[in-house]
């Protein structure tokens, strides 16, 4: 299957170990030909020279950014002494070279100095940053020489524990965790003035970002593994030159929504369309299912049994609000349960995991094909799909069970019908017909 540039039914929160000589829009570059979801944005960015945990929006989940950006993080640093440079990193152009005491490298001394920089401080940033000042961008009027004097900002080091000190290379590995807005450049080149000599950043890789951790994170060869990527031409170098025949693999490897309701709220995850991880191999389902009545329950006890056994989950598809609710808001039924209610009366048929799709005017928008093998399959690995033979969706609920055959047919997903389950008069249960009866 491939997918236009632009936007994809991906919605998710993606973390990733971004490799050194990468921009951080490198990055963003790659995922959006990886997946074709042009909305790919991150929170916080690394230098070049540094590598790391990067954690990555991809949709809808982009209107999460601030939810992260406030986050402490930890990196592990290598400051190396003796000379200072324009960025303060090793990138940067030679400003002034220093000796070195013998005493730098005196552990004693060495923690000493680290815990002098612990708690809170202000720091003046680096020039080459994009800070900006006036409007003007700090590290692009750096470049033409001009400085724009940053004013001092208040951060606070946590941790500053020196992990080596390398008397040959003249360098000390440190593992820093800061709050948000800190330099570990600008520490680096402080560190060195406090030692009586000059310093900067050689190393650094992000270990820590909030409640996220780089041990949890994937490479990028992962990420094309994923997405089964192949180079079309170029070489790996040139980072865009790729086709994806899964777009939506990368979906597998969001993080799932209970780490995510870790650092934000259930309102803010579903108003982003997040869905986290996507469930593993299922039969699946997909319907509104308000009242899960018998007929509702004969068409779950077939896929628990369907789905057990082909050694599956068994996965229910449903929406929130009821669909009538968007389309005619004037004239929608009175749900007969609550969305807790439902996923409780659905799980109680022996249903694996229940996922839940915000219905709203764009749902409403969507079409057949783009909601079976878009949506659904950013959320579901699905492996078979089975419905009852009322089954309506897309756009004006103008697809029926004929026309998704045909449609998933083409991402080699079988579909079943089943009739629907009847009382002893022939009648078929519905929700409809509860609705009636209670009234």
């Amino acid at each position: 299957m491939k997918f236009k540039r632009g936007g994809t039914a991906l919605s998710g929160v993606l973390l990733v170990d971004k490799p050194l000589g990468w921009t951080s829009h490198d990055l963003v570059r790659k995922l959006r030909f990886l997946t074709g979801e042009g909305r790919v944005g991150h929170c916080g960015t690394l230098d070049p020279d540094a590598s790391g945990l990067m954690i990555m929006l991809i949709g809808h989940a982009t209107t999460l950014s601030n939810e992260f950006m406030l986050d402490d993080k930890s990196y592990l640093a290598r400051i190396s002494f003796g000379m200072s440079t324009t960025t303060d990193d090793a990138q940067g152009d030679l400003v002034e070279s220093a000796e070195v005491s013998e005493e730098v490298f005196s552990q004693e001394n060495a923690r000493g100095i680290l815990k002098s920089f612990l708690g809170d401080s202000e720091q003046i940033p680096p020039d080459f940053s994009a800070l900006k000042v006036e409007g003007k961008k700090s590290y692009k009027e750096a470049r033409k020489g001009r400085s724009l004097q940053l004013k001092a900002r208040p951060i606070t080091v946590f941790t500053a524990e020196l992990l080596e000190v390398d008397k040959e290379t003249q360098s000390w590995f440190v593992h820093f965790k800061v709050s948000k807005g800190s330099y570990i450049r600008a520490l680096a080149r402080d560190i060195g003035l406090a030692v009586g000599s000059r310093a900067h950043l050689s190393e650094l890789r992000r270990t820590q970002s909030g409640d996220f951790n780089l041990e949890d994170a994937y490479s990028v060869d992962e990420l094309s593994s994923a997405c089964q990527a192949r180079l079309i031409e170029g070489d790996e170098t040139t980072k865009e030159h790729f086709e994806s025949d899964n777009p939506l693999g990368i979906a597998d490897l969001f993080l799932p929504r209970e780490t995510l309701l870790k650092s934000t709220t259930t309102k803010k995850l579903t108003a982003a369309s997040v869905s986290g991880a996507r469930v593993a191999p299922a039969v699946a389902t997909i319907g509104v299912f308000d009242g899960v009545h018998r007929g509702h329950q004969a068409l779950l006890k077939r896929i628990v049994q369907r789905a057990k056994g082909a050694g599956l989950l068994s996965v229910v598809m449903t929406f929130d609000s009821h669909p009538q609710g968007v389309l005619r808001p004037l004239s929608s039924p009175v749900a007969l349960m609550t969305i807790e209610e439902k996923i409780e009366a659905i799980k109680s048929c022996g249903i694996d995991e229940v996922v839940v799709l915000p219905f709203n005017h764009k749902m409403s928008q969507e079409d057949a094909e783009d909601f079976l093998l878009q949506t659904m399959l950013a959320m579901v690995q699905v492996q078979e799909v089975i419905v009852g033979s009322n089954f309506r969706c897309g756009k004006g609920a103008s697809c029926g069970p004929d026309e998704m055959k045909k449609i998933l047919d083409r991402a080699n997903i079988p579909v079943t019908v089943m009739e629907l389950e009847a009382d002893k008069q022939g009648i078929p249960y519905s929700s409809t017909r509860l609705r009636q009866r209670i009234e």
